[in-house]
């Protein structure tokens, strides 16, 4: 995954995904106990900072039963997906088991995707979707895309590369 990063960071996401899938494929044939979720979560991190939402999905799906680290791992991976399509990091929302109704961090875990997808240029799908939320959420999402808007220090029409996004602390 260290090779993966490297290669991404040079350009070269092709060779970079590739190794995120061998390493995909080399974990799938060790015993459970010899991989943990932080891995699986750095896995997933690494496909979502490149797009691909479905090899992302396909790996957090691998967590164990404890929920509270597989809402923690999307809450970290959804923001990286927003940065190549709102549509599938609000999916990964919905997948994050983070969805019971009342639930806290499900409000803060669009708030971060609301930013992330404003600062990289689909402030207009993110305001969109803000703006027809019930009165509770709606204040504090309109001002996430705001601030995606401040991150961005670029014309709306341009992307900002997912590595710069800053999001809300959790």
């Amino acid at each position: 995954m260290i090779l993966a990063e490297a290669y991404r960071r040079n350009g070269n996401t092709d060779k970079a995904h590739s190794l995120l899938i061998e390493a995909q494929d080399t974990l799938s044939t060790l015993p459970g106990r010899m991989h943990s979720n932080v891995i699986l979560e750095r896995l997933a991190i690494g496909f979502a900072i490149l797009g691909d939402a479905d090899a992302a999905r396909e790996v957090l799906g691998e967590f164990g039963a404890i929920a509270f680290e597989r809402q923690r791992a999307w809450y970290r991976v959804a923001p990286l997906l927003a940065c190549h399509g709102l549509l599938d990091a609000l999916e990964a929302v919905d997948q994050s088991g983070a969805t019971t109704p009342g639930y806290p961090g499900k409000s803060a875990m669009i708030t971060n995707v609301l930013i992330a997808a404003a600062a990289s240029g689909q402030a207009d799908e993110a305001y969109t979707f803000a703006s027809g939320a019930d009165s509770y959420d709606r204040s504090i999402w309109l001002v996430a895309v705001l601030i995606g808007l401040i991150q961005a220090e670029q014309p709306a029409d341009s992307t900002t590369p997912c590595p710069t996004l800053n999001t809300l602390p959790k």
